[in-house]
């Protein structure tokens, strides 16, 4: 039986690269940040609580936690086929960005 490929998001901001695959039957997300402000890359889960927030795995909070950075909201617009996340930044607050569908081979 052959698996499709899950649904994968890529964007950049402020210097960070975001690529995300949605796992949406196991109910998470796979996320890798590349960028000088990670010193490289990143990577880690994160699923939405019982209350729509976003939870992050251990590793990927410590990362983003040192860097004063977390992530607020995200949500999804099939229409346009995007990934819309906002985060909140040291001395820049919350910023969005839109990732964009990539058809991986």
């Amino acid at each position: 039986m052959h698996r499709s490929a899950p649904p994968c998001y890529h964007g950049s901001l402020l210097g960070v690269t975001a690529l995300v695959l949605l796992h949406d039957q196991a109910g998470y997300a796979e996320i890798r940040l590349r960028g000088v402000p990670f010193g490289g890359s990143v990577h880690g889960r994160a699923r939405f609580n019982d209350e729509g927030g976003v939870v992050v795995d251990a590793a990927l909070d410590r990362a983003m936690s040192r860097r004063c950075c977390r992530v607020v909201n995200v949500t999804t617009d099939e229409v346009l086929d995007t990934l819309d996340v906002v985060v909140q930044l040291p001395l820049l607050g919350r910023r969005a960005i839109t990732l964009k569908r990539i058809h991986l081979a």
